[in-house]
């Protein structure tokens, strides 16, 4: 599939064939899984974060985005998360990574 459409402008077509290893890196924001919801949502909101990396004794368990808060968000119940956790290469075209995290 090619991600490059006519309707494109000049800057998302080059981003569209940038490799994530081009892109700046910005320190990563966790929490562990058995955090309190306000601590998580407080950690997202401090680092300026739509996503957050919920962990596990050091292991990576899953994302929690704005999306689950939205969505899920149930004042008596634990935290929920996807805990389906995608990796991509450096050379990975930002296009390729963008299909690939569409669910």
């Amino acid at each position: 599939m090619n991600p490059i459409t006519p309707e494109m402008s000049g800057g998302m077509r080059k981003l569209a064939v940038t490799q994530v290893t081009d892109l700046l890196p910005r320190p990563w924001a966790s929490v562990d899984i058995a955090d309190p919801m306000w601590k998580v949502v407080e950690s997202m909101k401090a680092k300026g974060r739509g996503a957050i990396l919920v962990e596990e004794e050091g292991k990576l368990v899953g994302i929690f985005t704005e999306r689950d808060l939205v969505s899920r968000l149930d004042h008596a119940a634990a935290v929920r998360l996807a805990t389906h956790c995608l990796t991509l290469g450096s050379a990975t075209e930002v296009s390729e990574a963008i299909t690939a995290v569409r669910f």
